[in-house]
């Protein structure tokens, strides 16, 4: 009766093993857990919601380790460790590591991740003298971030450009945006700060240079008219350029609004005084200074038909007339050639004078 008692517990067993499909072990030597044909020596199979391994660790100090040795040439051991009471790097902790040191941190509670460090000190830290972090696109094409001994930041980009909202950068650094101020720099304290900027809004792309003092811009707004500013809120206009197309002559003026003038042939305007030691203007035309006066062949005006001539038009010959030059300005340059003839002209009939005077006294004595 024993017997009989001893074997239906047996066949009892072996039908709840069967029927949990565990096997231990299986002829292979596998041993498998929820399934009968496990193909690792250890092979764990469950459907069940949160099912899988639990390792309890008891006790009042100490780590709870989860080993996997590898005693092949060259091959490692790999610890992961969950710490506990009295471990070095703080119980809680979750760390990978190998035989040589650990790898990987996890502080828990808060999640920061230390890669060769159990100090992280952000949500991912790593510490390495070299190959700090690297994006790859294949095993040959990649980027490289870094932190060097003198604490400053690296990129080493394997095409050599870094692009800032965009992939497909066309320099060293390539940065683009729609809204604000692309890029701000700045440095320094007190009344010594300073700002550098790159401006693109309301149709204006430039670069700016701040501190508490002044500010001052460079670029191109939306009609293709170049810039230097002043004030970033206000953008004054103190030097402005651009190109006329078709023609290799800039145009340049000084002044925030657009030179009122006839003479848009200019190359250079100021809107205001012009303040100067020393000016030269280099003649051009034909002629170009008044010394043809001098020549026997050139007829000097009577001083009567000038006398005609300004009673007439309340100006000299050939000089303008006050209503001309408030519309269109003086050429200095011809200016100076007209007075200059003036001048020359009135030398030759006054020699002319003080010889016929002259001669006048000689008869009267």
């Amino acid at each position: 009766m024993k017997k009989q008692i001893i074997i239906l517990g047996s066949l009892l067993l072996i039908a709840t093993i069967t029927k949990a499909q565990n096997v231990f072990p299986t002829p292979s030597g596998n041993v498998g857990i929820g399934t009968t044909s496990p193909a690792r020596a250890l092979e764990i199979s469950t459907g069940a919601i949160g099912g899988g391994i639990k390792i309890n660790r008891t006790g009042s100090e100490g780590h709870l380790a989860l080993e996997l040795n590898n005693a092949t040439p060259s091959g490692r051991n790999w610890s992961f460790l969950s710490l506990g009471y009295n471990d070095g790097p703080g119980a809680g902790n979750f760390i990978i590591a190998d035989n040589v040191a650990n790898r990987l941190f996890i502080k828990g509670g808060t999640g920061e991740v230390g890669i060769g460090t159990t100090v992280p000190g952000a949500k991912l830290d790593i510490l390495s003298t070299s190959n700090q972090l690297r994006l790859s696109y294949s095993n040959s094409i990649y980027s490289d971030l870094q932190t060097t001994s003198s604490g400053n930041f690296c990129i080493s980009s394997w095409g050599g450009k870094v692009g800032i909202g965009t992939t497909a950068p066309n320099a060293g650094i390539d940065l683009r945006t729609t809204a604000g101020w692309p890029l701000s720099i700045s440095g320094g304290a007190g009344s010594a700060a300073y700002e550098y900027r790159v401006q693109q809004s309301t149709g204006n792309v430039g670069s700016w240079v701040l501190n508490s003092a002044k500010s001052y811009g460079f670029g191109e707004d939306n009609s293709g008219i170049g810039h230097i500013w002043s004030d970033v809120n206000n953008s004054y206009k103190i030097l402005n350029f651009k190109s006329i197309y078709g023609s290799n002559a800039p145009q340049v003026w000084i002044g925030n609004s657009t030179p009122q003038s006839p003479h848009t042939d200019f190359m250079f305007a100021v809107a205001g005084k012009v303040v100067a030691q020393s000016l030269y203007i280099t003649a051009s035309g034909s002629p170009n200074w008044a010394d043809y006066v001098f020549a026997s062949d050139y007829k000097v005006p009577n001083l009567y038909d000038i006398e005609k001539y300004y009673q007439a038009n309340k100006h000299l010959p050939e000089i303008p007339s006050a209503a001309e030059v408030k519309e269109n300005g003086i050429n200095v340059g011809e200016m100076n050639t007209l007075l200059l003839k003036k001048i020359e002209e009135m030398t030759i009939l006054m020699v002319k004078q003080q010889r016929e005077i002259d001669e006048l006294k000689t008869k009267i004595k």
